[in-house]
């Protein structure tokens, strides 16, 4: 295993994370109290071999990431260059090592042979292509409670609720944050959007059967892909909700995720969480469709609330 010295990333923190400082001499900052988070990444053969680096951590202030150590276990599933980007090699799962201020972390690489929502994606070309996205939008990011609210599946069209409004629903059915990071730097990253909502995180969770941990720290990196990618938009992120029947045990995961997001996005103010499940009052499965995970109608009026109340479109 080949330890990749800190200089390497020193260009990687200038050209890809936000300037916020560095925290070499500020005192604000306690090493002993601090935490890094590095979601893993995912890599896709023949469609995209590549992303950054993108690592966060518990204090909004802290910046030096440029110190950072890291070391790849397996050299034949990928590479670092020395921008930090993070390269397919062959398929296969590797783990990654980082160290700071004599703390260690890991993530995973995934190097995968096929993508698998390439028709996802040819729908936000297209529009896209067709000059059907403006500036200054709202774009909608996410699974399929969005592709369902812009097909009607629960009766009722997401262009209807925001008849008007300069909304976009880009949601695609199954999606998890890994399918995302690739969108955000390769399809829609020439847009200028004012607002980006998120509801992502369920199909990690449920499809891929990631802790609470991994899908948490997994979300932060997407908000930071965002942020980065689009420095001047604001962040919304819907709760993950509670659902019925097979869909109940997660729930555990995901009521622990929505508490480690709500108290990241403190003190980092393009960041804003829309709490569906303080609005959820009467019983679990009015707001659900029979599948026990899907918003019902009386759901997705939830969703239009918040998103009226608190989004500047």
């Amino acid at each position: 295993m080949r330890k990749i010295k800190s200089l390497i990333f020193t260009f990687l923190i200038f050209s890809i994370l936000p300037i916020i400082g560095s925290c070499k001499d500020d005192k604000s900052i306690d090493l002993d109290k601090l935490n890094l988070y590095f979601g893993d990444i995912k890599l896709f053969k023949n469609q995209y071999e590549e992303l950054p680096l993108r690592p966060t951590s518990n204090n909004p202030l802290f910046n030096d990431y440029e110190d950072i150590i890291y070391e790849i276990e397996d050299e034949t599933v990928c590479e670092i260059d020395e921008n930090g980007i993070v390269h397919y090699l062959n398929s296969g799962l590797t783990t990654v090592n980082a160290r700071y201020a004599n703390k260690d972390y890991s993530f995973l690489v995934y190097c995968q042979d096929t993508y698998g929502y390439e028709s996802g994606v040819k729908y936000i070309v297209n529009q896209i292509e067709k000059n059907l996205v403006n500036d200054e939008c709202t774009l909608f990011i996410g699974d399929s409670f969005f592709e369902f609210w812009r097909n009607g599946n629960a009766g009722v069209l997401f262009k209807n609720d925001f008849k008007g409004y300069n909304a976009f629903n880009f949601g695609i059915s199954g999606s998890e944050t890994h399918h995302w990071r690739p969108i955000i730097y390769n399809v829609i990253s020439e847009l200028n959007p004012k607002n980006v909502v998120i509801n992502i995180g369920i199909n990690n969770i449920n499809n891929s059967h990631e802790s609470f941990s991994k899908v948490s720290k997994n979300l932060l990196m997407l908000f930071e892909d965002i942020h980065y990618v689009f420095p001047n938009a604001d962040i919304y992120y819907y709760s993950l909700i509670k659902g019925t029947g097979g869909f109940a045990s997660s729930y555990q995961v995901s009521s622990e995720t929505n508490k480690f997001i709500q108290n990241y996005m403190l003190n980092r103010n393009y960041l804003h969480y829309l709490d569906l499940n303080s609005l959820m009052i009467d019983d679990l499965d009015t707001y659900l469709l029979g599948d026990g995970l899907h918003p019902s109608e009386k759901c997705y009026r939830l969703f239009k609330q918040l998103a009226i109340e608190n989004i500047e479109f």
